[in-house]
């Protein structure tokens, strides 16, 4: 409930680095922090309403939280953004210079802005953000209080006011209070919605234009026979034979193509996979119930002995099949490499010609 005060020696002879100032109001209502007569050299941040800055010089901006402040007056201010308002404040008597912005207010915040004298604002001097829902029937109402005591010196702009449409482009108007008026904000897939600005500052979303309706394109699938005609089609043998054999491939491979290698492998390829080997094994071993050796003659004891020989088989045969199955893949890999380069060489007009072993003259 203690109010703390922070004054400085006379014509601003001492200096601080970055002030941040936290504090609600005191119990006879007057601001629990005050900073007076100072020079900041870095920035000042007032967050709560108990929060002041008389009299100082502050070179880095000045930023007022969303809890708001008591007031900033008397103050020189230099910066590329003068002061950024998120909260309630009263800013009076204010000499803000060289800026690109001297104050923005964000959230449409109930600041008031009196007596202040801001030159030199390459963008604008004062900068209203405010946010507006699409929906037709939303409305706002612009909260700061600008009056005529402000003055304005060698700005680009005195005013601007941004109303940004949920989802859409924003409204820039650029006097204060807004003109009464109709305006329109553009959707972007086409069509607008009508935007109203009233006396007082209200906003509201009158009406609007939906978008056209676009019809669907429909993506047209190729045929199959279309997209095989495109394919490269061997002209001459393809591969080593035995990769031909495994997989199943006449004719030396002529007329042979991607897709139907593709198919060759894949077909060959689910009847050896271990996988389906193991599981017919497993079907296999449990098809055979437990014997009672008491109750049998010799022949019958005999074929008992066959089969759980069989069930005992079961893991070389997956091996073999396992074998089997890496031996399919390398011949698919044979075969394409060997198609490949037939597809380049005919690119070039040139035939591919086989192979012949080399035969040693007799000396």
């Amino acid at each position: 409930g203690g109010v703390l005060m922070l004054l400085g020696p006379p014509e601003r002879a001492a200096t601080l680095c970055d002030v941040a100032l936290c504090g609600n109001l005191s119990k006879t209502g007057t601001p629990a922090v005050t900073v007076h007569g100072l020079v900041i050299r870095g920035r000042a941040v007032l967050s709560g309403l108990g929060c002041a800055l008389e009299d100082c010089e502050v070179r880095h901006g000045v930023e007022v939280a969303a809890e708001g402040a008591a007031f900033l007056r008397g103050c020189s201010i230099q910066a590329r953004l003068g002061i950024a308002v998120h909260g309630s404040v009263i800013i009076e008597d204010n000499s803000i210079d060289d800026c690109n912005i001297a104050i923005c207010l964000y959230g449409n915040p109930a600041a008031t802005l009196r007596n202040n004298r801001l030159s030199n604002c390459e963008v604008a001097g004062v900068v209203v953000h405010c946010s507006l829902a699409k929906e037709v029937g939303s409305s706002i109402r612009l909260r700061p209080d600008i009056d005529n005591s402000n003055t304005m010196e060698s700005c680009s702009r005195d005013f601007e006011v941004h109303v940004e449409v949920e989802g859409l482009a924003s409204l820039t108007l650029d006097d204060w209070p807004p003109e009464p008026g109709a305006h329109f904000v553009e959707r972007l897939r086409g069509g607008h919605i009508d935007v109203k600005v009233a006396e007082g500052g209200m906003i509201c979303i009158v009406g609007g234009e939906d978008p056209p309706e676009c019809a669907r394109k429909k993506k047209k699938r190729r045929k199959a026979d279309d997209l095989g005609a495109s394919e490269f089609s061997a002209t001459g043998v393809v591969g080593p034979s035995w990769a031909r054999d495994v997989l199943g491939i006449q004719n030396g491979g002529r007329g042979l193509t991607a897709r139907q290698l593709c198919k060759a492998y894949r077909r060959k390829a689910r009847e050896v996979h271990p996988d389906k080997q193991a599981s017919q094994q497993l079907e296999m071993t449990e098809n055979i119930s437990p014997l009672d050796c008491g109750t049998l003659d010799q022949n019958q004891l005999q074929q008992a002995e066959g089969t759980t020989s069989k069930a005992h088989g079961a893991a070389p045969s997956q091996w073999a099949s396992s074998v089997r199955f890496h031996e399919v893949t390398a011949a698919y890999e044979a075969l394409v490499c060997s198609l490949r380069r037939c597809e380049s060489l005919a690119a070039h007009g040139e035939v591919m010609a086989p192979k012949r072993r080399k035969q040693r003259g007799s000396r």
